[in-house]
């Protein structure tokens, strides 16, 4: 995980890995996030995919059923994400992140990927 509210700068290496045209970023309602990664970091093309907007135009999502990503990995992956909401309102600006948002963050990105590969 890096903490990019802690650089001064983006090193080119992660600054090209974003801008890479082949990079996805994966997640539940991703594509606010996406959008300011882009418009922070100056990155012209990031693309960003939200599962759970798949995932309904797939017709793998009952109406009225959730799409957080928690939901989605109980349904497509027979997982469930702990403690999701406390670590979402967590302090993610924290140095260095406590070793449950490391875990949080790892799972996150794990079953947003599996998903993305598997599920969708």
């Amino acid at each position: 995980m890096i903490s990019l509210h802690e650089l001064k700068r983006i090193p080119l290496a992660l600054k090209t890995l974003l801008a890479d045209v082949r990079v996805t970023f994966n997640g539940s309602k991703v594509t606010g996030g996406v959008s300011r990664l882009a418009r922070d970091c100056t990155l012209k093309d990031a693309s960003s995919a939200d599962l759970a907007a798949r995932a309904n135009e797939l017709g793998l999502l009952q109406r009225g059923q959730k799409r957080g990503l928690d939901a989605m990995c109980r349904i497509f992956l027979s997982l469930h994400i702990p403690n999701k909401r406390e670590m979402q309102m967590s302090n993610w600006e924290a140095t260095p992140l406590s070793d449950a948002q490391l875990q949080y963050g790892a799972m996150d990105a794990v079953v947003s990927v599996s998903q993305a590969l598997g599920s969708l």
